[in-house]
């Protein structure tokens, strides 16, 4: 809780200081865009075992954007984002005559709202910055178990599907390429506060995302 209010301090902090930025370039308009690309959930526990094993996955996003100028170098960017990712993990139990597997794979679509700045640094490279706030839409949850004791191998899967309806918390850094004043390629990675949790254990989450977009720039 602490690191989001020191985190949206600095998105303050930040918004009216660009706000006051004496540079205001009155010819620059709001303009709506569109983005999609490709991403990357991992998960990492907060407790050192050596059973667990927590995968990576990845997913896709697709979005839309609105521009709002706010400077001569900087500009305001809501997004509306939906992100489907991957994820899972491995839990291995041993014993004196055999051993017991548990995989887990979850499909979890969200839908994102980042509130990003972007600042110009040098031309036609932008870094961005800001907020985000998600509500898991669905989350489908395969679970798989492999038994193989006194030599003999059992296996069984079945699925679960998850109630939405959980809220996700998180900030992003990112970058942009401009190829031209229309279509743009960018990198992103989110970290993700209240992540999703694996019974008493704190998962803590990193969404890395690549990205290409339009705006409907004149």
């Amino acid at each position: 809780m602490r690191k989001v209010i020191l985190l949206s301090c600095v998105f303050l902090v930040s918004f009216n200081f660009y706000c006051q930025d004496s540079n205001i370039n009155s010819n620059k308009k709001t303009f709506f865009g569109f983005k999609a690309g490709f991403n990357y959930f991992k998960q990492s526990s907060n407790e050192n075992s050596n059973s667990a094993k927590y995968n990576g996955g990845f997913g896709y996003q697709l979005g839309t954007t609105l521009n709002i100028p706010m400077s001569k170098h900087s500009t305001f960017v809501p997004e509306l984002l939906f992100q489907r990712i991957s994820t899972g993990y491995e839990y291995l139990n041993q014993y004196s005559n055999g051993k017991t597997l548990e995989e887990v794979k979850y499909k979890i679509n969200i839908f994102f709202i980042p509130l990003n700045f972007k600042f110009d640094i040098i031309n036609n490279v932008d870094l961005e910055f800001g907020p985000s706030v998600g509500l898991t839409l669905s989350n489908s949850k395969e679970i798989s178990y492999t038994t193989e004791l006194n030599g003999i191998v059992k296996n069984s899967k079945y699925e679960e599907d998850i109630k939405g309806g959980f809220y996700v918390f998180g900030f992003n850094l990112g970058t942009n390429y401009n190829l031209n004043k229309n279509i743009y390629a960018g990198l992103r990675y989110s970290i993700l506060f209240n992540s999703y949790s694996n019974g008493s254990s704190v998962l803590k989450s990193g969404l890395f995302a690549i990205s290409a977009g339009y705006n409907f720039k004149k």
